[in-house]
């Protein structure tokens, strides 16, 4: 399957696998159950806040993963503008569909993406009218799946390319292509 890094840290306490991706996953899955999870709980408790376990399954590559499953939690829409890691509108699709449904857990419908654009301070009357062409964009790479005429679902190749770009250093801004003019060489008549 591949190797596979998680990183997990409730409180004080920290656990690091790796290795074979299904090898790492069901130590995982047995250290939550009687493990970490009894202590999640009590952690929680005291400190009255849930825990959440999220592992990825298909990491980018073993070096990163913990690094992105936690920055996904951490990471607004503002600061991925800020740090200009989508480039163009279809991985900017891609990305509020990823927020939208929680990683890639639910369904979202076209009028929750204009919501993210209006979070994300990226609302453009332009923008807006070419969602219908963004939208067709993703769902044509494979990112996102119509499943009726109203809502969508990110699919796996769409949560292995929203963490991609969640994982960017930064962006690199696009800049419109200078065109330039030829000129044309005209020769001396007097040679």
């Amino acid at each position: 399957m591949g190797n596979l890094k998680i990183n997990v840290s409730v409180g004080d306490f920290k656990v690091e696998l790796e290795g074979d991706s299904s090898e790492v996953i069901s130590q995982f899955n047995q250290i939550k159950q009687d493990g970490i999870g009894k202590i999640a709980d009590v952690y929680a408790v005291k400190n009255e806040k849930p825990i959440s376990f999220n592992p990825v399954t298909k990491p980018i590559s073993t070096d990163t993963v913990s690094e992105v499953v936690s920055e996904v939690g951490t990471m607004t829409l503002f600061d991925l503008a800020r740090q200009n890691k989508p480039q163009g509108e279809t991985e900017w699709v891609l990305i509020y569909a990823f927020y939208i449904t929680k990683e890639g857990k639910d369904t979202l419908t076209r009028k929750e993406i204009i919501d993210k654009y209006a979070e994300s301070r990226r609302k453009t009357p332009s923008k807006i009218k070419n969602l219908s062409a963004s939208l067709n964009n993703v769902v044509k790479n494979k990112w996102l799946s119509q499943l009726n005429g109203a809502e969508y679902v990110v699919t796996d190749d769409g949560k292995r390319k929203a963490l991609e770009i969640i994982s960017r250093d930064s962006g690199t801004a696009k800049l419109p292509k200078k065109k330039t003019k030829k000129s044309k060489v005209v020769a001396d008549k007097n040679q």
